[in-house]
């Protein structure tokens, strides 16, 4: 999931926050599970824990930043812009 949801960021897609975001909160679950069924502690455990709340911030800033792939336009834009190619072609 992780593989994944790294390439989707590097990509910088409109589901990537999303992505990363599940990705974050999966392996809280994941953890969170695991110290429930085996009832044994490893600094392991502290440790990605943190790395998941680390991705999950990550995911919350993408998210706040508006994440969307560079030279691409909201389907607002590229309707004004074929108006105003429209209007200046005179049609």
């Amino acid at each position: 999931m992780t593989h994944l949801t790294a390439v989707a960021a590097a990509k910088d897609t409109h589901h990537s926050p999303d992505l990363v975001f599940a990705a974050g909160l999966l392996l809280v679950v994941w953890i969170g599970v695991e110290l429930a069924f085996i009832k044994a502690y490893s600094w392991f455990h502290p440790t990605y824990l943190t790395a998941a709340v680390a991705v999950l911030g990550l995911a919350w800033l993408m998210d706040r930043a508006g994440s969307r792939p560079a030279g691409r336009v909201s389907d607002e834009d590229d309707h004004a812009a074929q108006s105003r190619a429209t209007a200046r072609a005179g049609c």
